[in-house]
């Protein structure tokens, strides 16, 4: 008798807007929300944390264009969770929300050893605060900056 095993990736759609689909990669290592998929998105790399233990966010500041679609890929390299908090940032994207997604896009959970990646789009100039929402992390220097042109 044989038997076979089959691996796969199920993407689900929770949200269908008139130019943005959220969607859940379920593949336990990658969370991916997709927001503007009519262009093709710059890709930026931000890391939580050190393996060394540090409470940081590198790069310390993100410089973004308005108009233009990111593709924001977090990677926590740490020892403990993070939560990326940039909500005043977060409100002024183009994007869809959903009740359905496990956190809104103002507050990123991040896993020990996840990357998670947001696509957006800025809609609105100005400079805007990003930080670890968690317990002291903040504080102990795990913030950072997102210039908006």
């Amino acid at each position: 008798m044989r038997s076979w095993t089959m691996a796969f990736a199920l993407t689900v759609p929770l949200v269908v807007g008139s130019a943005a689909v959220w969607t859940l990669d379920t593949d336990t290592t990658k969370q991916v929300l997709v927001a503007s998929t009519s262009k093709k998105a710059v890709a930026l790399h931000l890391q939580l944390g050190t393996k060394g233990g540090d409470l940081t966010i590198i790069p310390s500041a993100l410089n973004l264009w308005t108009g233009k679609p990111y593709n924001l890929v977090i990677t926590n390299q740490s020892n403990v969770a993070h939560v990326l908090a940039m909500p005043k940032f977060a409100a002024t994207v183009e994007h869809s929300s959903s009740p359905a997604f496990p956190y809104k896009p103002a507050e990123i959970d991040v896993a020990v050893g996840e990357t998670v990646e947001w696509y957006f789009t800025p809609a609105k100039a100005g400079v805007y605060k990003m930080g670890c929402a968690l317990q002291d992390h903040a504080d102990a220097g795990m913030h950072g900056w997102i210039v908006v042109h």
